[in-house]
């Protein structure tokens, strides 16, 4: 990795906190969102001060060489604490047992970080080393203990979450699963980061010469890994959110056929609301299905119930559901409105029968969820129908 490489996914994690600031705001009692949003500034803390330029630059206000060494090791141990607390919280429940495992990987990790304060305090690092600090000083007294301390917690926290989340994957369903799939993922990458990072350390221990593994190989694998691990704890939290965006986008879209049958046209037609430019796929939704619900009502004057019932009649007999016929008998019913209503005039009085027909609509929708896009479904079919007879027609002038 470049020098400034490190401040991308340190950007990326700022961008994920950020975005999830007011469900921390909202939410700040809750250990799991505290967690959440700790790991990940955590996190986007240890790329930004691990970056070379960040080391110098702290080296330097500090008046400590090498002074950064042990600031990125105690964020990466607190990193690894977050992590584990929010699994622990995540998959065990809020129950005395997890909480005594959380007290236990707390006391564990809090030892980790005074282990390595302490015993760089009390070591000798005269040289700075932006990028090669760990097989510098692999052999040099105290200062191998800050560099094997971090590592072996960072290894050991890795490891057991991802025990952890493989375990949880046959427990849980849905986002939660997608998440924790991809949490095995991280968390492989962040051991296999440890992995490198010590195998160099022993190298040296040996007197050979491994230090790619721990300078050119392992940051971009914790980059990787890092990122992929937040992305993971994000999945069960955002998936919904977006699957319900996207539910929404796609609703809009098969509702096209019949907003675009009893929408108001012609100058004189009576304006509709529309949703802000700004506005999301759900709210979008809303704005049509409002629009569309208030433009059929202000069709009922044109309504045939004859001809809504001919329709849910022919859609019994072709072995429809109860909720497919309703809405073909509705489709049937609006065409024929649109139609009467395009031809112009003036607007009939409600005939009984036009009462009759919209009280069955009434009654239909308050009976079926979502009648309205079974009844865009139905027109859609319709007009397939008639393209293909029209075609038909077409080619048998032809022939």
């Amino acid at each position: 990795m470049h020098d400034t490489d490190y401040y991308i996914p340190a950007a990326a994690l700022v961008t994920a906190f950020l975005l999830r600031t007011p469900g921390l705001i909202r939410n700040w009692r809750l250990s799991m969102v505290r967690s959440a949003n700790l790991l990940i500034l955590l996190g986007a803390a240890g790329f930004a001060f691990g970056a070379p330029p960040t080391i110098s630059f702290m080296n330097r206000v500090t008046g400590v060489v090498n002074f950064s060494a042990p600031l990125v090791y105690v964020i990466l141990c607190g990193y690894n604490l977050a992590c584990l607390v929010l699994i622990e919280n995540w998959l065990g429940g809020d129950d005395e047992r997890t909480r005594r495992r959380i007290r236990r990987w707390r006391v564990v990790y809090i030892t980790a970080i005074s282990l390595v304060i302490v015993c760089f305090a009390v070591g000798d690092a005269p040289d700075e080393r932006l990028v090669d600090f760990d097989t510098y000083y692999a052999n040099t007294p105290w200062i191998y203990g800050v560099i094997v301390t971090y590592l072996l917690a960072h290894m050991v926290a890795s490891t057991a979450i991802t025990i952890m989340c493989w375990r949880g994957v046959s427990q849980v369903r849905s986002w939660t699963r997608v998440g924790l799939w991809v949490l095995v993922a991280g968390f492989i990458l962040n051991l296999a980061y440890g992995v490198a990072k010590l195998t160099a350390v022993a190298a040296r221990w040996a007197n050979e010469d491994l230090d790619r593994l721990s300078t050119s190989a392992a940051p971009p694998i914790v980059a990787a890994g890092g990122v992929i691990v937040t992305i993971g704890f994000l999945i069960p939290l955002l998936g919904p959110k977006v699957e319900e965006q996207v539910r929404a986008a796609a609703d809009h879209f098969r509702m096209r056929p019949l907003w675009q049958l009893v929408r108001p046209t012609g100058s004189g037609a009576p304006g509709v609301l529309k949703a802000p430019l700004w506005s999301s796929p759900a709210e979008r939704l809303t704005f049509r299905v409002s629009a569309t619900q208030d433009r059929i009502l202000r069709l009922h004057p044109f309504f045939d119930d004859q001809a809504r019932r001919v329709a849910y009649d022919q859609g019994q007999e072709a072995g429809l559901p109860e909720r497919q016929a309703a809405a073909r008998g509705i489709a049937a019913m609006l065409s024929a409105a649109a139609d009467r209503c395009a031809a112009g005039g003036e607007v009939p009085a409600p005939t009984a029968t036009a009462r009759t027909a919209r009280d069955e609509y009434l009654a239909a929708e308050a009976t079926h969820t979502d009648l309205l896009l079974d009844v865009a479904a139905q027109l859609r079919d319709t007009l397939a129908l008639r393209t293909v007879g029209m075609a038909d027609t077409r080619q048998e002038s032809l022939s």
